[in-house]
């Protein structure tokens, strides 16, 4: 726990400055701590895992964390809207591509890329999507569509037949 020494410092801000701030401050969203600890990982599909982190109802961004314990591949995908990946353990790749990323590495991925995701064993990366995931059959026709909302899903009915709370600060 941080200590807070002192009174804070006097303020330099101008008379429509303070105002501003009193606006943001009575209609703002307010800060948000979501602690990744109080959502589960729960199992999805090929070894994977997922954690939801965040899910925005209103633009349908969403974040969640993607583990997996062993070598494992998801099948080729599409995304909607941009991607950004942040590797917290292991390390993974897109066959497509000649580049691994490794702890603490940071990739940003656009809007219509299809790629094939390969985690090593023992990898966990988080991502921030906005939009849907198209999953593709090996001839790349559409498979299977999914977004914020089917990820939310997953999670609400993982908790139900796990008997596991539901962690409503995801959703904001």
């Amino acid at each position: 726990m941080t200590t807070i020494v002192g009174a804070p410092p006097a303020t330099a801000l101008t008379s429509q400055e303070r105002r501003v701030l009193e606006v943001t401050e009575r209609y703002g969203a307010k800060d948000t701590l979501i602690r990744s600890t109080d959502t589960p990982f729960f199992p999805w599909i090929n070894g994977f895992e997922l954690r939801l982190i965040r899910v925005d109802n209103r633009t349908g961004i969403f974040t969640l964390d993607v583990k997996s314990s062993g070598d494992t591949w998801l099948g080729k995908h599409r995304h909607r809207g941009g991607v950004v990946a942040t590797t917290l353990q292991g390390a993974w790749n897109y066959a497509e591509y000649d580049w691994v990323a490794n702890v603490g590495d940071y990739a940003h991925e656009f809007p219509g890329v299809a790629h094939t995701l390969h985690f090593y064993a023992d990898t966990v990366v988080r991502f921030e999507v906005a939009g849907a995931l198209e999953f593709l059959n090996d001839d790349e026709t559409l498979k299977s569509l999914m977004d914020a909302w089917d990820f939310l899903d997953l999670y609400i009915e993982w908790c139900k037949a796990n008997s596991q709370p539901f962690n409503e600060d995801v959703l904001f």
